[in-house]
């Protein structure tokens, strides 16, 4: 993601934002999770690192073959804990 900020605007959903606002603010909440084994333990991580810094909508940035297992693994995270 860092490596390709410039191409934040690729993403339909963020167009309607300034880019150097999106930058910023990716600049300043990017944390990186090292520890996790496979998707579903870095959506979990992901999951709480959100949580801890209090944030209540976020975007999971993938590949697009990986993307529809992340999203899976996404939903099953949530439903086996709301809280997350």
């Amino acid at each position: 993601l860092m490596d390709r900020l410039d191409r934040v605007h690729d993403f339909k959903a963020l167009q309607r934002f300034p880019l150097e606002e999106l930058q910023q603010l990716v600049r300043q909440a990017f944390k990186a999770e090292l520890e996790s084994q496979n998707t579903m333990d870095e959506v979990k991580a992901a999951f709480r690192i959100w949580a801890s810094q209090g944030v209540t909508r976020g975007f999971l940035v993938s590949s697009p073959t990986h993307l529809p297992r992340c999203l899976a693994c996404a939903c099953q995270a949530h439903q086996e804990d709301p809280s997350l």
